[in-house]
């Protein structure tokens, strides 16, 4: 296994969000066995951290200052899970200007802009991600697990992986 984690920070934590951020955090020996590195949810971007949660998470690890995640060189890999076009599609594209891999549920942003995005992507060598939500983010697992550290680690991702326009998979 990678010594070093992988650092991984979340938009949204709803019905999908808290379902993602409560397997980063209670399945972590299992998902890092699978990815073959360590997954570390290093903050979760949210409108109102005061807010009672349906998970129990640290109140450390949320904020509400987009530029917590997007200008951290420790998070590596952005996931997305709020919703909604702006400012959504804006964050996902600082994303990307900084070099993060990009998993997204959104089907607003990606019917929306996805070529562009996948264009941005492209030209920093960077992944984009998509799948539908449902099941509370089941489906955006796989790509936790596998499909994102193509990067780091040339694996076979589960999920559909989209580079430069073209779906791969």
């Amino acid at each position: 296994m990678n010594s070093r984690p992988l650092n991984v920070g979340l938009i949204g934590l709803g019905t999908v969000g808290s379902q993602v951020a409560e397997r980063m955090l209670s399945w972590g020996p299992q998902l890092s066995r699978r990815a073959g590195v360590e997954l570390c949810l290093k903050r979760v971007l949210v409108r109102d951290p005061a807010k009672r949660r349906s998970i129990e998470i640290s109140s450390d690890l949320l904020t509400s200052k987009p530029s917590d995640l997007l200008d951290d060189p420790a998070i590596e890999v952005l996931i997305e899970v709020a919703g909604g076009d702006e400012p959504i599609r804006s964050y996902i594209e600082q994303a990307i200007r900084a070099g993060k891999h990009v998993i997204t549920a959104n089907k607003v942003v990606m019917a929306k802009h996805g070529p562009e995005l996948l264009d941005q992507a492209a030209e920093r060598n960077v992944d984009v991600y998509f799948e539908a939500a449902v099941g509370g983010g089941i489906p955006l697992m796989p790509h936790v697990v596998g499909g994102h550290l193509h990067a780091r680690r040339r694996a076979r991702g589960a999920g559909r992986r989209l580079r430069g326009g073209r779906p791969d998979g």
